[in-house]
Formats: C-alpha cells, sequence, structure tokens
C-alpha cells in the first residue's frame, strides 16, 4: 500500500502523541501499529539484502508476523518507574525530552533509525544462538577485510560502506550501487576460485573492480550477508544443512520473472528515465540511484517474497532527501518509473507463461 501524504502526516502524529503520554492506551495501540507495520517492512527488506532471518513457519506472513511480535516485545519492555525504557533513554541521549516542541519528522526520522538499529541487533542476537558457523564466517570476514586495507565509509545518514583502500580515487561514484542479484554473482564466482576466506575476500573486491557500471564499493552489511549465504548454500550442497528444495516450475517462473526485470529496467533506463532527465525532472546524478530503487522494489516483489511501501525503497538508497523535498520532487517520477515498469513484468510474464 502506498504511503501518502495524509498517512505520513497521522503516523508522525501518532509518535508524538505516544512519547507524551505514554499511558495512554489509545496513543499506545497507534504507536504499535505504526512500529509493527515498520518493523514487518524492514524485515522484508534485510531478508531481500540476504539477511538470515528466522523464518519458523510455511507462511512467510505469519512468520514475520511472529518474528514483528517478537522484536517489539523486547523493545517495549518496561522496568519500574521506567516504562518503554529503551525509547525514552534513546531520544534522552540525543538531547530530545520537549516531545511537544519538537518537529514530528524529526521524531519520526529518530524513531525510525532507533526501530531499525534495534532490529538488526536483535537479529544479530539470534544468529548467534541459531548460526555459529555464520558467526565464525563473518569474524573471519571482518579479519579479511582488514589484513587487505579496506576501508568503511563513515556517513551515519546512510548505510555503511566498504572498499579498498586502493581503490579510494576510483570509487566510481557516479555510478549505481551493485544490485542483489550481480553482487550474489560475483560473490559466488569469487568463491569458487578461492581457497581460503581472505583470498575470497580479496577476489570480490577484483571482480567488482571489473564491473564498470558500478560503484566501486559495496554496502559492508549486504556483502557479509551474501557471503554467508554462498557458504550456507555450499554447505547444504553436502547434505549438512537442509533447505526447501524450489519446484521446476517455480524456477522457471523466477527466471522469467528475473529476465523480465531486467527487460523492464532496460527499458527505464533508455526511455522514461532519458525522458524525465531531458525535462528537466530529474539530474543525470540521480538517476542511477532512482533505477536502483526501482530494483531493489521489483526484485523484492517478484523474487523475494513481498515488497515494501514505495517510498521506503527511495529512502534507503536516497536518504539524504527529506520528505518535503521527496513529495514535492521525486515522488511523481519514483512513483511512475516504479509502476511503469510493473505493468511491463506483468505483461512479459503473461506472454511467457501463456506460451
Amino acid at each position: 500500500m502506498l504511503e501518502t501524504e495524509s498517512n505520513i502526516g497521522q503516523q508522525e502524529e501518532d509518535i508524538r502523541a505516544f512519547l507524551v503520554n505514554p499511558e495512554c492506551r489509545k496513543s499506545f495501540d497507534k504507536f504499535f501499529e505504526f512500529c509493527f507495520s515498520q518493523t514487518k517492512q524492514y524485515l522484508r527488506y534485510l531478508r531481500a539484502c540476504d539477511w538470515q532471518i528466522p523464518l519458523e513457519k510455511e507462511s512467510l506472513e505469519d512468520s514475520l508476523n511472529d518474528l514483528s511480535y517478537d522484536i517489539l516485545g523486547s523493545l517495549l519492555a518496561s522496568k519500574r518507574d521506567a516504562p518503554f525504557y529503551i525509547i525514552f533513554d534513546y531520544f534522552k541521549r540525543h538531547g530530545i525530552t520537549a516531545f511537544m516542541t519538537v518537529d514530528e519528522q524529526l521524531l519520526k526520522s529518530d524513531m525510525l533509525i532507533l526501530l531499525r538499529g534495534f532490529i538488526k541487533r536483535e537479529l544479530g542476537e539470534m544468529r548467534k544462538l541459531s548460526n555459529p558457523m555464520a558467526e565464525n564466517l563473518k569474524r573471519s570476514v571482518e579479519y579479511s577485510f582488514e589484513k587487505l586495507g579496506s576501508v568503511k565509509t563513515r556517513d551515519s545518514s546512510a548505510p555503511e560502506k566498504i572498499f579498498l583502500k586502493e581503490n579510494e580515487t576510483n570509487l566510481r561514484s557516479d555510478k549505481e550501487l551493485i544490485s542483489i542479484t550481480s553482487l550474489n554473482e560475483i560473490v559466488l564466482q569469487a568463491f569458487n576460485i578461492s581457497k581460503t576466506t581472505p583470498q575470497w575476500c580479496g577476489k570480490v573486491f577484483d571482480l567488482l573492480n571489473e564491473r564498470k557500471e558500478y560503484q566501486n564499493c559495496l554496502v559492508r552489511s549486504e556483502l557479509i550477508s551474501m557471503m554467508i549465504k554462498v557458504k550456507s548454500e555450499f554447505v547444504d550442497a553436502f547434505g549438512i544443512l537442509h533447505g526447501k528444495v524450489e519446484t521446476p516450475r517455480e524456477r522457471h517462473i523466477r527466471n522469467l520473472s528475473a529476465n523480465a526485470i531486467t527487460s523492464a529496467l532496460d527499458c527505464l533506463k533508455k526511455i522514461e528515465i532519458a525522458r524525465f532527465e531531458q525535462k528537466g525532472r530529474i539530474k543525470a546524478i540521480d538517476s542511477g540511484r532512482l533505477l536502483a530503487g526501482c530494483r531493489r522494489y521489483l526484485e523484492d516483489k517478484y523474487l523475494n517474497g513481498g515488497e515494501d511501501s514505495i517510498p521506503s525503497y527511495f529512502q534507503q538508497l536516497i536518504p539524504d532527501v527529506s520528505p518535503q523535498d521527496y513529495l514535492k520532487n521525486f515522488k511523481y517520477v519514483f512513483e511512475t518509473l516504479i509502476l511503469n515498469a510493473d505493468e511491463r513484468i506483468r505483461e512479459l510474464l503473461k506472454r511467457e507463461i501463456d506460451r
């Protein structure tokens, strides 16, 4: 469901109402509804980025619901004389206590930062308990990064990226970040030609350096998650781990979907994005990021089990744009691109499946 301007405004009011009067049941219910929706959306996004999300039921929806309730149960915990202490301690540390005088958009922005960080920490703790192999590999990968002389970005408003120091003057910042699908390809290719974890890490960056169409850096969490995924699948192939096997029809439809996404994105880039640039609606520097946002939305919808709200994909790729600027300058363009690509994909799939 698309988030309208009125819905966004209502969310901001609900957050303020809870922070001002957390003991009011009506305010708490509205606040919980917001947190539950955002938690579920973010879990879907992390799953699309190949985070290991513990899904204990056959239904994805039921599993995400249960996991969201578990996470919020910890986030909304209370102590004696300190209700919802995690939330209020967070705002206090950031100097925000006079909730009636603080801008509502700032309250929502800070609440989302707290919520998403808490979700990742909770998932991290769950992984430590359930997957010691993944934790060991993560430590080995982090050590390998250090040995390779990697550098991390320090921009707190965006996901942490990592690159090799030797490539610092060749980051290709005007290009888009590598897609999840392409990242999977190079991580798997590097794995197949490496004998040790440090070699594997080095080969990933060597292969990325050859992909001139992408930035020469990676989102750190995405890279680590993908390496864990590839290693887990390798272990699975030898019968140590067991997962659900795709049927031939599911595999066929998945391949058709991936091809349709590629075709739709190519059409967007050559025709629609170019037209918006010519009209002055968007700058060339934003085109790659908008296309990457479209790709993530479409891969979530057709390949990863469910999409989030369209604005959330924009926020993930271009976090430095305010909600007002998004509504004024980007909303129409971004949603038009996604909806047109979605329509093209459905037409392509219908044509192929009906053959």
